[in-house]
């Protein structure tokens, strides 16, 4: 599961194991891109 072991951001993008998990996924994308660009870090 994703609690026991690291998996990959994009492993967790493209996992079909539910709505929950792309929803929680994007929200933590979209965070990582608003502190990208508050900080100045082009993606």
């Amino acid at each position: 599961t994703i609690d026991s072991e690291p998996v990959p951001l994009g492993s967790l993008v493209e996992d079909d194991g539910g709505d929950e998990l792309h929803i929680s996924t994007k929200v933590v994308l979209a965070d990582k891109r608003l502190a990208d660009s508050i900080e100045g870090i082009p993606l």
